[in-house]
């Protein structure tokens, strides 16, 4: 690749600061996250992210968000912890099915410190960290249309939220904070204490005004 020289910035041929396509790559590299999830954090294309490295400008707005991730590293992270909602989402579709009589998992939600947790899940996921989850090659569908509208429709309601949101959210619910009073533990700490069904049915019922 040809380099020149201009106000002591590097430059290749196409104009990219290579001190920019560099920070690309540590980020990339610090959070340990490939190209194509790098470039879905940020909502763009699977290429995108390799067409920056190899020097190649996208449009103006694709621009600008990656050169503030570049200067502002902290953003990414903020933007890489919204794909750790997992625990979130789905305590939120485990609650309103309960309500409809549907229980989607054998175990109950423990109230840890940072809001409801299915334990099994977290053992399977947890290894992830801030990557985002590889998606599954067997068939997870429910195989029930109306039922797998409605799992879809909670999960577009939350995932709206932050997952700072949605854990702020689930300490405000009175089955999680039952459940740590009946512990007797302190604020931030671990608790496994079990999240009652009849709880969490009775309060997502009223919720729905059912």
């Amino acid at each position: 690749m040809k380099i020149i020289k201009e106000q002591k910035i590097t430059y290749n041929v196409k104009g990219t600061p290579v001190t920019f396509l560099e920070k690309i790559k540590e980020i990339r590299k610090k959070f340990g996250v490939t190209q194509t999830i790098f470039a879905k954090v940020l909502g763009l294309g699977d290429k995108t992210i390799a067409r920056y490295e190899n020097g190649s400008l996208q449009d103006m707005a694709q621009n600008n968000l990656i050169k503030a991730v570049s200067e502002r590293p902290i953003y990414f992270l903020e933007l890489l912890r919204d794909c750790k909602k997992l625990k979130e989402e789905l305590n939120y579709v485990y609650s309103y099915l309960l309500v409809f009589e549907y229980k989607i998992f054998d175990e109950s939600p423990q109230a840890w410190a940072h809001g409801p947790v299915f334990k099994s899940v977290y053992d399977k996921y947890s290894s992830y960290g801030y990557r985002c989850i590889d998606i599954p090659s067997e068939d997870v569908s429910l195989h029930e249309k109306e039922l797998e509208n409605f799992v879809l429709k909670i999960a577009e309601g939350y995932g709206k939220f932050s997952a700072k949101d949605l854990e702020h959210l689930t300490h405000k619910e009175k089955p999680w904070i039952d459940s740590r009073k009946r512990a007797n533990v302190k604020e931030g700490e671990f608790c496994t204490e079990k999240i009652l069904d009849s709880d969490i049915k009775t309060y997502f019922k009223n919720l729905l005004e059912i």
